[in-house]
């Protein structure tokens, strides 16, 4: 299975690789040192993350109103925790091209992790505006509405995220959390428990993952295996709170 910190990273300019051919792998050696955008993904992903901001930033100086180049140097700036910047490139990538769904879910992305929840929402909103078909912007969607206590709303968005794919785990997350706080104690054991994890379910391996690439300077790639040790915790508490409270109806 792939490293799901690469994929992270990797997936946030996906809409980019999609323009070339090739394929993305974790290997630089088959992309031609022509093309920057593809560059510096790989070599951000192999760790070289000084290296492809640098190379990036040359490529942003030659052509700045590449949105493509702008979007990947967002990603990797993101990564890196530097996310005034990452936001500035992403809103100019997108007044390049205010047409693609994925460039709304990037700045999204950054939005929430400044915790401007609102703004996050709005972004994912957009994006679904163009591409309703988008199961996991659904499931992003879901938690902004989570946060924002509008568990109904999120409700729905989860559901429909799983209309589309049954197999969109942060979904069933998602709805499980709103059932929990509805009280719906049932239906919310049942998400929980629906989708197995795809990615490693241990905790405590994700808190060290995260230890790891804090000392790596990877700060925001850090934050994101302690979201994921965090989550599972909260997870596994959530699933004993709904059992104990069943039983406690069953009497």
């Amino acid at each position: 299975m792939q490293d799901y910190i690469n994929t992270y990273l990797f997936n946030y300019v996906l809409h980019v690789i999609k323009r070339y051919k090739g394929n993305p792998v974790l290997d630089i050696t088959w992309i031609p040192r022509r093309n920057p955008v593809q560059t510096g993904i790989a070599l951000a992903q192999a760790g070289k993350v000084q290296e492809a901001i640098e190379l990036l930033n040359r490529a942003v100086s030659r052509d700045p109103d590449n949105g493509d180049t702008l979007n990947a140097r967002a990603g990797i700036l993101f990564s890196t925790g530097r996310l005034e910047d990452a936001l500035a490139d992403s809103s100019r990538a997108i007044a390049l091209d205010p047409h693609s769904p994925d460039l709304y879910v990037n700045r999204g992305n950054i939005l929430r992790r400044m915790k401007r929840v609102e703004e996050a929402g709005e972004d994912y909103s957009k994006a679904l505006a163009i591409d309703p078909g988008d199961p996991v912007t659904w499931s992003l969607l879901a938690g902004i509405l989570n946060k924002l206590k509008r568990y109904d709303d999120a409700l729905t968005a989860s559901d429909t995220a799983i209309r589309i794919d049954p197999s969109c785990e942060n979904a069933w997350y998602q709805r499980g959390n709103s059932l929990f706080v509805l009280d719906r104690f049932e239906e919310a054991l049942d998400a929980y428990t629906h989708a197995p994890s795809v990615y490693p379910s241990d905790r405590y391996e994700w808190k060290a993952r995260s230890e790891r690439l804090k000392k790596e300077g990877r700060v925001e790639e850090a934050k994101k295996a302690s979201e994921w040790a965090a989550m599972i915790a909260m997870k596994r508490l959530n699933i004993k709170k709904c059992e104990a409270a069943i039983k406690k109806k069953e009497k």
